[in-house]
């Protein structure tokens, strides 16, 4: 798994200087690294399931040198700039980095310890379709019985490709894949967020989103959630950068990030598709710099494996959406009941939206409300999947998913709080130094005698 993991971290390292071309430390090159190669990798396998390719030991290896090689080409072109951070002292950031590293320390011991997954969509869905890789060689998938045969492939030829390395299935260390992409996420939001936030603003947006219950939980569940969340962040993160900056320097990261999220969950299609419409509604124009290079790389993402899907007749299960229900109130209640229960989420989005909410008036008035307008339409649109869930009107649907939707937004909404408590405490300091010196009495001075 080692030898796997740091193929796939090799293959994306020269994509790093191509859709960022920031200079960045090592450790941030290379959770960049791992999440754009488990991208392109997966993407590549595609391409050769098109191409009728059997997908074997030799396929994958093909396409790991041949991601690394096509990334090589494209960096020589042009050079890694500098990038400003917002200055401030480093001293609690620090401090908040210990329950952020002991959070991280636990992802990786479960990862390692816990053996194979047994949550019911790792065995009915992104390891079913993981082992037919492995027995089938290729990717149609309609076969298949069940409503996960049309859902997008990048956690399971993940694993179809390290089975296939391994030479046999073998899952004791599956979660190893899976915990990397929470891993790869905490240095990622550090090095995105010191350009917008000062040091222990950014490191408490990190230790919000990641000291929660449902992070640990789907680090390494066997599930896509977590992995589409990380891709989700960048997404947000790097279209803010992109509008901060007026020119195309995060537009193929923008679109990348959102294509991934894409390709790794059916639901990142839309929610990835909604951020970069805020995009072009900000800039009101479709000839914003760098918007076509970033509706390209969601496209490659998301039209080809549409294709495949035609092709080979891989239909859309409908019963996942047979009926609609549209009882707001109740959708709302739940969800409300499920996003509050402590032991899934702690106090994380009474938190975070509190102070959103309260800080509005301030961050309506700065840069951060382009940010607010790529995290929160998102909150609302979730909704939407409890009208037409296949269990429409039952509670445990709503139980079962709720939270699973909202940790895709959970890390954007934490930076977006962050922003909020960070303009508040400015102004506060602010007022304290506006305020004039109290009056000294002076003495009487009294008359000679």
């Amino acid at each position: 798994m080692a030898v796997f993991c740091a193929a796939v971290i090799a293959a994306g390292w020269p994509w790093t200087h191509v859709l960022i071309g920031d200079r960045m430390h090592p450790v941030v090159r290379v959770s960049f690294g791992y999440l754009i190669g488990a991208a392109l990798v997966t993407l590549a396998e595609l391409g050769a399931a098109f191409l009728h390719i059997p997908i074997v030991r030799g396929t994958v290896l093909a396409c790991l040198v041949g991601v690394f090689a096509v990334g090589l080409v494209l960096a020589r072109r042009g050079r890694d700039r500098d990038s400003e951070t917002v200055p401030g002292p480093m001293r609690w950031a620090y401090a908040l980095f210990v329950p952020i590293g002991v959070v991280m320390a636990a992802i990786a011991g479960q990862a390692v310890e816990n053996g194979a997954p047994d949550h019911v969509d790792f065995l009915r869905a992104w390891g079913k379709k993981g082992l037919e890789v492995f027995t089938d060689h290729n990717l149609n998938f309609a076969h298949l019985g069940g409503p996960h045969g049309y859902y997008p492939l990048e956690i399971s030829n993940l694993f179809g490709s390290f089975y296939l390395l391994r030479g046999r299935p073998d899952d004791s260390v599956i979660r190893v894949e899976l915990a990397l992409f929470a891993l790869a996420l905490v240095p990622v939001m550090w090095w995105m967020c010191r350009r917008i936030l000062p040091p222990v603003s950014s490191a408490g947006a990190i230790a919000l989103a990641v000291c929660l219950p449902q992070f640990i939980l789907h680090a390494s569940r066997g599930q896509a959630d977590l992995a589409m969340g990380a891709y989700i962040t960048i997404t947000v993160l790097a279209c803010y950068l992109w509008l901060l900056d007026g020119d195309d320097r995060y537009a193929g990261l923008a679109g990348f990030a959102g294509g991934a999220a894409a390709w790794t969950k059916l639901e990142g299609a839309f929610t990835a598709a909604a951020i970069l419409v805020v995009v072009v509604l900000v800039r009101r124009s479709l000839r914003s710099p760098g918007l076509y290079v970033a509706l390209s790389w969601f496209v490659v993402f998301v039209v080809p494996w549409k294709l495949f899907q035609r092709i080979h007749h891989i239909n859309f299960n409908n019963r996942h959406f047979a009926k609609l229900y549209l009882d707001v109130p109740w959708i709302l209640r739940h969800v409300t009941e499920s996003l509050t229960t402590f032991s899934h989420w702690g106090v994380f989005w009474p938190l975070t939206l509190a102070v959103i909410a309260l800080t509005a008036p301030l961050w309506w008035r700065s840069p951060f409300r382009m940010l607010a307008y790529l995290t929160l339409p998102n909150l609302i649109f979730n909704l939407a999947g409890f009208v037409t869930q296949y269990r429409a009107g039952e509670a445990n649907s709503v139980t079962a998913t709720a939270s699973r939707l909202y940790l895709h937004l959970a890390p954007s909404v934490a930076v977006m709080a962050a922003a909020g408590a960070t303009l508040a405490v400015a102004a506060v300091l602010a007022s304290r130094r506006a305020e004039p010196e109290p009056a000294t009495a002076t003495p009487p001075v009294p008359e000679p005698t």
